[in-house]
């Protein structure tokens, strides 16, 4: 189950909606950053600062299989809601 950290009641299908392309484009903004900083593209800024770049990749690999997981829940609660 994936961690809530602010539970909030959901009132209607189409707000579950929008939370479902708000946790999708949360995805993809951070599947363009993972892929910006992978090994083709050097991460120049990233050894300009001294940050460990397998650090920050896999910091970002995380976050995306934890809003993935967000999104699978989102959208089976929302197939479980009955059609109207």
């Amino acid at each position: 189950m994936p961690k809530q950290e602010n539970p909030k009641q959901i009132d209607n299908v189409a707000e579950l909606d929008l939370l479902i392309q708000k946790v999708e484009s949360e995805i993809a903004d951070l599947q363009r950053q993972y892929d910006e900083l992978s090994p083709e593209n050097a991460g120049k800024m990233l050894n300009m600062f001294k940050i460990d770049k397998a650090e920050v990749l896999k910091k970002l690999q995380q976050d995306i299989a934890d809003q993935q997981e967000n999104l699978s829940a989102l959208k089976q609660v929302k197939s479980s809601i009955p059609a109207v």
